[in-house]
C-alpha cells in the first residue's frame, strides 16, 4: 500500500515521498522542484531539489537535501538545508568542505499537500539570495 503526504499527516508512519513544486509561476521568476523523503517519526528529511529560471544568464542549481520535518496541530514545517553534489572518490579521504548552496523554510498544511516556502541559494560563494513567501504545492513524486 502506498502511503500519501495526507495520510502519513494523520498519524506518525514509516517513511513517505513528498514532491513539492515551489514558486509564484511568474514567468521569468526562479522556480524550486523538491522531491523528499519524510520520516515523520525522527523528524528528518532527505532529498534534493534544482531551482530553475529562465533569463539570460540562465539558473539551474542542483542541491541534495537534508533536515528537519515537525509535524503540529495546525500545520506542518520543513527546513532544509541543500548542498552541492560532488562526486568524491571514496578512496580520496574525507574531500574538501562544501559551503551549502539553498536553505529552504516551508509552512505546509496539515495533510501536506500545499503551503509557503522561502528559499534561498547561492552560486559559489556567492551571499545567498531569498526568494518568497511563495506557494508551495504537492506534486506526483513518480510519473
Amino acid at each position: 500500500m502506498a502511503v500519501s503526504p495526507a495520510m502519513a499527516a494523520e498519524k506518525a508512519v514509516g517513511l513517505f515521498p513528498a514532491c513539492y513544486s515551489i514558486g509564484s509561476n511568474l514567468l521569468g521568476a526562479p522556480h524550486f522542484d523538491v522531491r523528499l523523503l519524510v520520516d515523520p517519526v525522527r523528524g528528518k528529511v532527505t532529498g534534493e531539489g534544482e531551482i530553475f529560471q529562465a533569463v539570460s544568464p540562465p539558473l539551474d542549481i542542483q542541491t541534495e537535501l537534508l533536515g528537519a520535518y515537525k509535524s503540529g496541530k495546525i500545520a506542518n514545517e520543513i527546513k532544509a538545508t541543500g548542498y552541492p553534489d560532488i562526486d568524491w572518490p571514496p578512496q580520496a579521504g574525507i574531500g574538501p568542505v562544501i559551503p551549502s548552496n539553498v536553505e529552504l523554510r516551508m509552512l505546509l498544511s496539515k495533510d501536506n499537500q500545499s503551503g509557503a516556502a522561502i528559499y534561498g541559494y547561492r552560486e559559489g560563494f556567492d551571499d545567498f539570495k531569498f526568494v518568497g513567501p511563495v506557494p508551495a504545492t504537492s506534486i506526483p513524486c513518480f510519473e
